[in-house]
């Protein structure tokens, strides 16, 4: 009996352990599944010659597979190995990351946007913020460090910029960011 697999599913090919941990990319269709392995990376498997062992949920974290490297083709998205996306790195940055290259288009308007937040929303001058209930000067700065760098798509920073009319949304959100950046509790709490 062919095995059902479904696209996110973590699996493990039953004679190639070498190929390590892999996660389904596209649901099966009887006969094929296609699945990127941390070894080898994307392959399409025939359900015909191999089922794959599913792994449960608490085997199946992985560094590489919970960060998956997308790139988009002409004919699509393939997904990158970890020496895939490493050498592609090298070719942009062939000197790596202490390149001026890098530390030009990748690294200085980072630490620039780092330092802004710093001044903008450090712990003491934060705490003052929120002990003067100025969550709407908190949300301006946040926005304003937010939008110092390419890290949050634009239409991500337009939609927390609309999430942010209304007091409530203000102070819930300058509240949780303040408990985010400076809580001494576990992240996970």
């Amino acid at each position: 009996m062919l095995m059902d697999y479904q696209k996110g599913d973590r699996v493990r090919h039953p004679s190639k352990e070498d190929w390590g941990l892999g996660e389904i990319l596209e649901d099966s269709n009887g006969s094929i599944v296609r699945v990127f392995f941390v070894g080898p990376g994307e392959k399409t498997i025939s359900l015909n010659h191999a089922q794959l062992e599913k792994v449960a949920a608490k085997d199946a974290a992985h560094p590489i597979l919970d960060n998956l490297k997308i790139a988009k083709t002409s004919s699509g998205i393939k997904y990158l190995s970890l020496t895939e996306s490493k050498n592609y790195f090298l070719e942009q940055f062939p000197e790596g990351f202490r390149s001026k290259k890098f530390a030009e288009e990748e690294r200085d308007y980072k630490v620039r946007a780092h330092n802004l937040a710093l001044e903008l929303l450090n712990q003491k001058v934060f705490q003052a913020l929120l002990n003067n209930e100025e969550y709407s000067e908190v949300c301006k700065r946040a926005l304003r460090v937010s939008n110092a760098t390419n890290l949050i798509f634009p239409n991500e920073k337009m939609a927390l910029k609309d999430g942010l009319a209304g007091d409530q949304p203000k102070q819930e959100f300058s509240t949780r960011l303040f408990e985010l950046l400076y809580d001494k509790r576990p992240l996970k709490d």
